[in-house]
């Protein structure tokens, strides 16, 4: 089945990946039309590899966040539904946000409060 091969191909990437980076491991979730098609956890839990890691696992992403924020901003001021410059005010934060997307966009915004998964 085609779709299998693809996966397979992936998952191997994904392994090499973490191989060669030198991190004990990853989670891998790739779903298509509302489905999963491949959740895998590749290598382990833990630096001295006794753990294997699961597929579930969760791992804190701290200032990632602003990156993938900041790109969707962008999509949105591409399609127009909002402009860099607008103040905003969200109730993540304690006072308003004036031009919120800038300052993400160059890494000056976020939760102070962050705390890392449980």
């Amino acid at each position: 089945m085609p779709e299998q091969a693809g996966v397979d191909r992936l998952l191997a990437a994904a392994s090499t990946l973490v191989a060669q980076s030198g991190a004990s491991g990853a989670a891998v979730a790739v779903w298509r039309d509302g489905r999963p098609i491949l959740e895998a956890g590749i290598g382990t839990a833990d630096l001295a590899g006794t753990m294997p890691l699961d597929a579930h696992a969760r791992f804190p992403v701290y200032s990632v966040t602003r990156t993938l924020i900041a790109a969707r901003i962008l999509r949105l001021v591409e399609h127009g539904a909002v402009a860099l410059s607008v103040g905003v005010s969200h109730p993540l934060f304690a006072e308003p946000a004036y031009g919120l997307g800038r300052l993400i966009s160059r890494n000056r915004a976020g939760s102070p409060n962050a705390k890392p998964c449980a």
